[in-house]
């Protein structure tokens, strides 16, 4: 398995070798930074958020990428998602709320995970 370093040796990777890498790069941050933000580690996911930006700029989309290229949007559905889930599981660990409003944030926090499925 060939690996990349920083620096001069990136050089010799030609421009889609690059791309690609960056794009995987890209890809382990924003898994990292879900991770993070998913179990509360705030201080974290923002320095993975502030990294999300830097690979996201250099990891312009290929043609054709299915997953798209756009991870900070993807982090934003993510974090949609786990407020969503934190806030239905605080309602009913709580023990006070209404019926009606934990079937609100059940189906808020369905939403917004279709939303983060589908994106």
């Amino acid at each position: 398995m060939r690996q990349a370093h920083a620096g001069p040796a990136l050089a010799t990777i030609d421009g889609s070798e690059a791309q690609a890498y960056n794009r995987r790069l890209a890809d382990k941050i924003l898994s990292a930074f879900n991770h993070a933000y998913a179990i509360g580690a705030g201080g974290i996911a923002e320095t993975l958020r502030q990294a999300l930006v830097e690979a996201q700029e250099r990891a312009p989309e290929a043609p054709g990428d299915r997953r798209g290229g756009d991870y900070l949007e993807q982090a934003g559905l993510w974090t949609g998602f786990v407020d969503a889930r934190n806030a239905y599981n605080d309602a009913l660990a709580s023990g006070e709320a209404e019926p009606e409003e934990v079937q609100r944030l059940l189906a808020s926090m369905r939403a917004a995970y279709q939303r983060w499925s589908e994106g």
